[in-house]
């Protein structure tokens, strides 16, 4: 290598960083072959180069190529600080919040006649999973979406019961402070210092 790199890796998943660009097409180009040898091959939709530098994101953004990466459900992308400076952020990425709200709904719907109890304990249950995972340090406005849209999911498919068990969204406020979701929070607080756009 001509220049610093780095390899990040999580079971079958990695994320491979150039200081370089001609290291990168370089390893880009023998990492098939390398991953042959062992009759593994690399996944044709999940596997792309992207010029993650700050100073090209710009430029990058307008001609249509990505400026951003998912990694183990998270998109990271490059954000302001509060000191003016810049830093990789991440969120939760659209593919696993898809699939979250899926697993949601799927639940409401197979359970939305069971007891009540049991579906507050139990979406509670996937809640606290999920903010416990995606709790990071400028994710809250995600986590905040899911909290509300749980809530809906949960006010339809109990609207579902029968054919006249309607609930006005008023009336299931009230139910709510009964039987109430648990919020969104931060569990991992991370500092965003000032990174260098010449890096």
């Amino acid at each position: 290598m001509q220049g610093r790199c780095s390899l990040t890796r999580y079971a079958d998943d990695f994320v491979m960083v150039f200081q370089n660009p001609d290291d990168c097409r370089r390893v880009e180009r023998v990492l098939p072959k390398r991953f042959g040898v062992y009759g593994l091959t690399l996944h044709p939709e999940k596997t792309q180069r992207i010029d993650f530098r700050v100073p090209h994101r710009k430029e990058n953004k307008r001609r249509g190529l990505p400026i951003s990466f998912d990694f183990l459900g998270f998109t990271h992308y490059w954000g302001k600080t509060r000191k003016g400076g810049f830093a990789i952020f991440q969120k939760t990425a659209k593919g696993r919040l898809a699939k979250t709200l899926k697993s949601f709904n799927d639940y409401c719907r197979k359970h939305r006649h069971g007891s009540l109890k049991e579906q507050y304990d139990k979406l509670n249950r996937k809640l606290r999973g999920h903010f416990a995972y995606f709790g990071i340090t400028g994710n809250y406005k995600a986590l905040k979406a899911v909290h509300y849209r749980v809530k809906k999911i949960w006010h339809k498919w109990l609207g579902r019961r029968s054919r006249k068990s309607y609930i006005p969204w008023e009336k299931f406020s009230r139910f709510l402070k009964r039987f109430p979701l648990t919020p969104p929070r931060i569990q991992h607080q991370y500092y965003h210092g000032h990174q260098s756009v010449n890096q």
